[in-house]
């Protein structure tokens, strides 16, 4: 696990296993082709906590990416992709809800002392090395923190 800390925002970032991710979803009743397209992807359980800020912090998982060694920007892989990809397969409504209610949600919003947790899928391959650029807006201005070297098995 990887803890950071700026600017009022604290984020823990942990990878999870190809194992821990089959068995959340297939144990909760979606099918076996979505949860291992899922799984093959490098999947985060993240963190965020306003940790001592007065101010509210928000932001978007459209402005989170990922950065391996040579390569471009990706943006994260966020609910409403994921949801329309499990759409596809029919699921029954329970297995859909658990699928959603896992997932980071796509736009936070954190007053002091909030916090909110969930999976976000990277848009890489296990085995990858790769940095995870987190942005985030308080008292009216922009941050950002680059957690580094981030690696799933």
């Amino acid at each position: 696990m990887t803890e950071a800390e700026r600017h009022g925002l604290h984020i823990q970032v942990k990878p999870l296993g190809y194992n821990e991710v089959v068995s959340l979803y297939l144990g909760r009743g979606l099918e076996g082709p979505v949860v291992e397209r899922f799984a093959r992807r490098c999947v985060l359980r993240v963190l965020l906590r306003n940790a001592d800020s007065k101010l509210r912090i928000t932001t978007s998982l459209n402005e989170w990416f990922v950065r391996a060694s040579g390569q471009s920007l990706r943006r994260i892989e966020g609910r409403s992709h994921w949801i329309a990809e499990i759409e596809r397969s029919q699921p029954c409504q329970e297995a859909r809800m658990v699928f959603e209610w896992s997932q980071l949600p796509e736009v936070i919003g954190l007053d002091a002392g909030d916090s909110v947790q969930g999976l976000v899928s990277v848009p890489l391959q296990r085995g990858i090395e790769f940095d995870l650029v987190v942005r985030w807006r308080s008292g009216g201005r922009n941050y950002e923190k680059s957690i580094r070297r981030i690696g799933c098995s």
